[in-house]
């Protein structure tokens, strides 16, 4: 398939581990197309990058993600440009369908999944609403934190949290953090 797509003039791109013999581990990003002439040759334009940093910061971020997450029924760590996240959870009443949900990292699917088959009717709008990823920049320009409460389908109260990580220099959100905790003993309280 690569060797297809590349030979379509397409860019293709692969990261890979390599042992370096000084620096040990490292991980480079290697990529490349192939441009066909008029007289049958072809060029080939490559690339090769290091993105060590990289992997070691989404591999620091997943460790951090993963000592918070036993306070919250899950925590996602968002890019939010890719719409893509890094997921942990640790209730065993998410559902298998969710959870897989979760394991691809893909926002937009999580969250349509989450209003349709989780969230009471009654909170839905306002959910869907808050949950809108496209609004949250103007929404967050001048907080680092916007919470939401909402009862579940079995009527059980839970707060939603987004958490600025980082922005980009012109002031655009870079990554958030997403959780989810339960809050019903606060609610009875």
């Amino acid at each position: 398939v690569e060797y297809k797509t590349m030979h379509s003039g397409k860019i293709v791109s692969n990261t890979h581990a390599w042992r370096h013999p000084t620096k040990g581990i490292i991980h480079l990003m290697t990529g490349g197309s192939v441009h066909k002439l008029s007289d049958g040759k072809a060029i080939i334009s490559g690339y090769c990058t290091d993105v060590t940093e990289q992997i070691r910061s989404k591999e620091r971020a997943y460790l951090t993600i993963n000592s918070l997450a036993h306070s919250f029924i899950f925590i996602n760590y968002i890019t939010l440009e890719e719409g893509s996240f890094l997921s942990t959870e640790y209730d065993s009443h998410i559902s298998d369908n969710f959870r897989n949900i979760l394991k691809a990292g893909r926002l937009d699917n999580a969250i349509n999944y989450f209003l349709q088959n989780i969230v009471a009717e009654e909170f839905r709008q306002v959910m869907s609403d808050f949950t809108e990823t496209s609004t949250l920049n103007r929404r967050m320009a001048h907080r680092h934190l916007i919470i939401n409460q909402y009862k579940d389908k079995r009527g059980i109260w839970y707060e939603w949290q987004y958490l600025v990580a980082d922005r980009f220099s012109d002031g655009r959100i870079n990554h958030l953090i997403w959780t989810v905790r339960q809050i019903e003993d606060e609610k009875m309280a």
